[in-house]
């Protein structure tokens, strides 16, 4: 006869002294017994869950389990998780989609009590990812729907935000000072200010932008180039006599403009006792 578990419970006759053992007393026990060790060996056809809410642990701190395999992950009890254990190497929590697909992706998905729908996300597209808005192939994008936007902080005395490209290239900060550098992390040698922009060397544009304007660096000297490639010197000192002066460059012809204007504003103060130029 076939056992009863795991469809129901099995319920048995109560056997008194001095009654006759029929065989399939025994049988039948036997029967429920390879149903349970066949199921504990070879897998469970039901659900497993406790007989009261929150109030046993599957495992402990001590005798933990091994590797858990699910289709989902479904967690309702309001609590601190923790994935929590010490060893050499990485410690972490691994989410991946592994067929490509052109809106197939990986997510980390966050709500709130406004909707029990995803409203902000931690989202990496597949390599064959269709480009839409934000989300470009092979992309980590961080969204945030709600009204509340996004932050980053480093709140410790001492953190600074870095930016990085291009493998480990560090190509932006923001600093303690509420400072922003580009392209370096070098401090002035005296006072290097707060609530300040660093724009370190680096290669300088030319020609034309449509639409748009480039501030860079150049040998320590700031430029702002506009559309048309027009590069004009924003920190306006002759680097060796420190004369204020004027100097842009049209990039796409190479003609160069340079006037020493210091020096001309001083001719005419005194060729027309102007006294409006003043050194203190």
């Amino acid at each position: 006869m076939a056992a009863s578990y795991p469809t129901s419970l099995k319920t048995f006759a109560t056997i008194s002294n001095g009654d006759t053992i029929d065989a399939s007393d025994p049988n039948d026990i036997q029967d429920e017994v390879n149903a349970v060790e066949n199921a504990l060996l070879n897998g469970i056809a039901h659900i497993v869950k406790p007989t009261t809410t929150a109030t046993y642990d599957l495992g402990t701190s001590s005798k933990v389990w091994g590797v858990l395999y699910a289709t989902s992950l479904n967690v309702s009890g309001f609590a601190t998780h923790s994935v929590s254990a010490g060893g050499t190497g990485d410690n972490g929590i691994l989410i991946r989609n592994s067929t490509a697909g052109t809106g197939n992706s990986a997510s980390f998905g966050l709500t709130n009590d406004a909707s029990a729908s995803v409203q902000a996300n931690l989202i990496l597209t597949s390599s064959t990812y269709t480009p839409a808005t934000y989300f470009l192939a092979s992309g980590l994008a961080l969204a945030n729907t709600l009204a509340g936007g996004i932050s980053i902080a480093a709140t410790h005395g001492s953190g600074t935000v870095r930016v990085y490209a291009a493998g480990t290239t560090e190509v932006a900060r923001f600093d303690l000072t509420s400072s922003l550098q580009i392209g370096g992390t070098a401090a002035r040698a005296g006072t290097a200010g707060t609530k300040r922009i660093d724009i370190f060397d680096g290669t300088a544009p030319t020609s034309t932008l449509a639409n748009g304007t480039s501030l860079y660096s150049t040998s320590g000297e700031g430029y702002w180039m506009d559309a048309a490639g027009n590069a004009t010197l924003q920190t306006p000192h002759d680097p060796i006599t420190n004369e204020w002066i004027f100097k842009s460059t049209h990039t796409p012809t190479g003609k160069v403009l340079r006037i020493n204007v210091e020096r001309m504003l001083r001719f005419l103060n005194n060729r027309f006792e102007l006294d409006a130029v003043h050194e203190s």
